[in-house]
């Protein structure tokens, strides 16, 4: 089953409920903290929410009740962010994809803990996304994959999460690689574009990000 994960970023960052629905007609749509809010204000039904919701009116915590089928509700001082625990749950469901909006646009350090929470091991084996209006980001470990020209994003980009990424080999892009190493802060494998309709990319070590993006 497919997950649809809604965080309390900014609404103006996410893509439109209505697009991500054609993407995922059969998705389960799961709230956290204001994003819950937003996925019931769209008239999406909500199968959980989790959070303190203390970023949220009494007058949208009553829409929230109204709405929602099981709320998990979390003291604000806690040792976890929403995020994770949200995201714990979905991961025991599990899912066979799972797509994030709402973690970009707001807090530069909310933003950074969630890419970082994407190599955690529970989660890094799963098939999580993040996604907002202008980019699309995914976590791998060592492996082949093939990355699809969607059409909708204009640049990729190879960014290790760890000191180096070994092996990195690129087939189908404008600017491709053999067996390369790269370090945390080369800027080497920055704005790449597919050349063919679908791009290759595998490594032998290290965590890499992938970021599809588009101006």
């Amino acid at each position: 089953m497919e997950y649809i994960v809604v965080a309390g970023g900014p609404i103006s960052h996410m893509p439109r409920f209505t697009e991500v629905k054609k993407r995922y007609p059969n998705a389960n749509w799961v709230g956290v903290d204001r994003g819950a809010y937003h996925i019931v204000e769209a008239g999406i039904e909500l199968l959980q929410a989790f959070g303190d919701f203390d970023s949220l009116s009494e007058d949208e915590r009553d829409v929230l009740s109204l709405h929602t089928v099981k709320r998990d509700v979390y003291p604000r001082e806690k040792d976890r962010t929403d995020l994770d625990i949200a995201l714990n749950w979905v991961v025991q469901q599990n899912p066979t994809s799972v797509t994030i909006l709402g973690a970009t646009g707001g807090r530069l350090d909310h933003f950074m803990v969630n890419i970082h929470l994407l190599t955690k091991h529970d989660y890094v084996k799963h098939q999580i996304v993040i996604e907002d209006v202008n980019n699309r980001v995914r976590v791998e470990q060592p492996g082949t994959y093939c990355l699809p020209n969607s059409g909708r994003y204009r640049y990729v980009s190879f960014i290790p999460l760890t000191d180096v990424v070994s092996g990195l080999t690129l087939d189908g892009f404008y600017y491709p690689l053999n067996d390369e190493q790269i370090i945390r802060t080369s800027s080497l494998t920055i704005s790449n574009e597919w050349k063919e309709d679908k791009g290759f990319f595998s490594f032998t070590d290290g965590i890499l990000t992938v970021i599809e993006s588009r101006d």
